[in-house]
């Protein structure tokens, strides 16, 4: 046997690990008790003793070494064994933490100096793990989730909770790994390319994919119906939602992505379908959910977004509902975690056929409820749809919206298909940027009476919501309900929807958004445009509600001497050379 000195940085770390050993001993017994007063009073010791010297002796390579005197404290025989672990010669001191090697010391807890029972069991291990890159961090990150099947993001945050713990308990060794790991987690903490594909959700997406898409080429599948391979399916569009979830939504059946980008308004909006959650099939239990969003944004995207163009196909082709239901359940996930699937689907079938399925169920709740949520998602970015979906989606269908958000269906004993079909109209309606071809505005003009529509598109615009501003996905469309009034305004057909009193309060709107709106605010100027149109098409000469109002509100906008006031002060010229009558008496 040889024996060496080994520095009093080495014999701290031991002897804390030691304590923590003997902590978790079970049960507690005499024995345990003085040999923890045994440790403890060496680690005081240790504590005092001045700082290790630089000089110390090579450990020769041997299957086990004891230490001698230890400055301040009593020679006591330590044995350690290395049972196929490399030695201590390799290094010949101590590691300090920017050295990239592994040091572990295993000791058998009978073998303690001064243990009064050599039966007790177990090892003490010592490890100073020096490579803590975000790599290291993000595969720590992983272990926690799929040990606790925790959400990526709550996953970080229990990782830094023990890592913060550990900061305060471990020597001061420890202290730069620490430090290294939470700097990474307070970060963004990107996956690192390395290992994107070798994750959990990146393997189960691509299997999952590879089988949707067998499932879509299977001419049996195309020809008859399969009732054996239904829950098979099933199981698979689950466990798929459940790994491009984020954050499920509990005021909608759809899973929504819920990392700053599901905004108040729409979660007001859609607070009136919680009751279908009873009737949602759950999502499939899995060892990991929840993951991390740019994982799924990295495996949709593969060959241009294959996959989802796959999905949509195959939606298509399906014809069982239970199919189609969680179907459309992933493609709102995957609407919620990318833009560039919101564009994708608006192009593809899909939106045509919705708009079948909504006219072909129009008395199935649960039917409309889902096609209409996912429809008003694809339309909510404003951008224009396809000349090829003209058919399906022109006129008449907005005529059959219109007419179920005066007359819903009589199954809709929670009455909430009005609502939800008025977002869809109101998302509709984004695409259209030029009021003569606004489809929505044809259909308006094709009815005599909206009182339910004009009454609830009122209130959310008192109440300052924008019902289908559901992702705070790039570029921001422009504010949804407020462009809905000036569309419907610009036209004189379409103005005379709205009662007398409805008009006018519409007018207190607009008085008291332009009194608070500050300068370079776009709404001021959406604003500005809807009292133009207002005083033009409506019979706003009979009452000239508010004139006076609306006089001051023009004062204080030219008083204004900041440059972002340019646009407006135009636009209130514009307003006051147009209808002098009003302004110059």
């Amino acid at each position: 046997m040889f024996k060496s000195k080994v520095s009093a940085l080495c014999w701290l770390e031991f002897l804390q690990h030691a304590i923590e050993s003997v902590h978790a001993e079970e049960p507690v017994s005499i024995e345990r008790e003085e040999l923890l007063s045994q440790l403890l009073a060496w680690r005081h010791l240790a504590e005092q003793a001045p700082p290790p010297s630089s000089n110390v002796s090579p450990v020769p390579s041997a299957t086990s070494y004891s230490t001698a005197n230890c400055d301040s404290w009593q020679e006591q025989p330590l044995v350690t064994s290395y049972p196929s672990k490399p030695s201590l010669s390799d290094t010949g001191h101590c590691l300090h933490p920017s050295e990239p090697l592994r040091s572990t010391v295993s000791t058998p807890r009978g073998s303690l100096p001064g243990s009064p029972n050599s039966s007790i069991r177990g090892k003490i291990t010592v490890s100073t793990c020096i490579d803590v890159g975000p790599e290291t961090v993000y595969r720590l990150v992983e272990q926690v989730r799929d040990s606790t099947q925790l959400s990526h993001k709550l996953s970080r945050v229990a990782l830094s909770v023990v890592a913060s713990s550990l900061r305060d308990i471990l020597p001061p060794l420890a202290t730069p790994h620490l430090d290294t790991i939470l700097s990474h987690l307070q970060g963004p903490l990107p996956v690192p390319e390395s290992i994107i594909e070798e994750t959990y959700d990146a393997q189960r997406l691509r299997v999952i994919f590879a089988e949707m898409n067998s499932c879509k080429e299977d001419s049996q599948q195309r020809s008859w119906m399969l009732h054996e391979d239904e829950s098979t399916i099933l199981d698979y569009i689950q466990e798929l939602t459940s790994i491009l979830l984020f954050v499920r939504c509990p005021r909608t059946p759809f899973p929504l992505y819920n990392d700053n980008t599901l905004t108040s308004e729409a979660l007001s909006q859609y607070s009136m379908i919680f009751p279908l959650l009873a009737r949602t099939p759950s999502p499939l239990p899995t060892n990991i959910t929840n993951s991390d969003a740019s994982v799924s944004r990295h495996v949709m995207s593969r060959d241009k977004y294959h996959d989802v163009v796959s999905l949509t196909q195959y939606y298509q082709m399906e014809t069982r509902w239970s199919i189609r239901q969680v179907l459309l359940q992933t493609f709102g996930a995957m609407c919620s975690l990318d833009v560039a699937v919101v564009r994708l689907l608006l192009n593809s079938v899909l939106p045509m056929e919705l708009a079948r399925d909504m006219r072909s169920n129009c008395r199935n709740v649960t039917c409309l409820t889902y096609t209409t949520l996912l429809l008003t998602m694809i339309f909510s970015m404003g951008e224009p749809m396809p000349i090829t979906h003209s058919d399906h989606l022109g006129i008449d269908f907005v005529s059959f919206l219109l007419e179920l958000v005066e007359n819903p269906p009589d199954t809709d004993v929670e009455e909430q298909i009005s609502d939800l079909v008025l977002n869809l109209v109101i998302s509709y309606n984004l695409q259209f940027t030029i009021t003569a071809e606004n489809t929505v505005v044809k259909a308006l003009a094709q009815i005599s009476v909206a009182k339910t529509f004009t009454e609830k598109i009122l209130l959310l615009l008192n109440r300052e919501e924008d019902p289908v501003r559901i992702f705070d996905h790039q570029p921001v469309p422009p504010h949804s309900v407020l462009k809905l009034f000036v569309d419907i305004f610009t036209n004189e057909r379409t103005s005379t929807l709205f009662y007398t009193n409805d008009t006018k309060v519409l007018i207190d709107i607009i008085v008291r958004q332009l009194t608070d709106l500050s300068p370079g605010d776009t709404r001021r100027q959406q604003y500005l445009e809807l009292c133009r149109v207002v005083m033009r098409n409506s019979s706003y000469g009979d009452h000239q509600h508010r004139r006076d109002d609306i006089c001051k509100c023009f004062t204080l906008i030219f008083c204004e001497e900041s440059e972002k006031s340019v646009s407006d002060q135009q636009l209130v010229r514009n307003i006051s050379n147009e209808f002098p009558q009003f302004f110059k008496k």
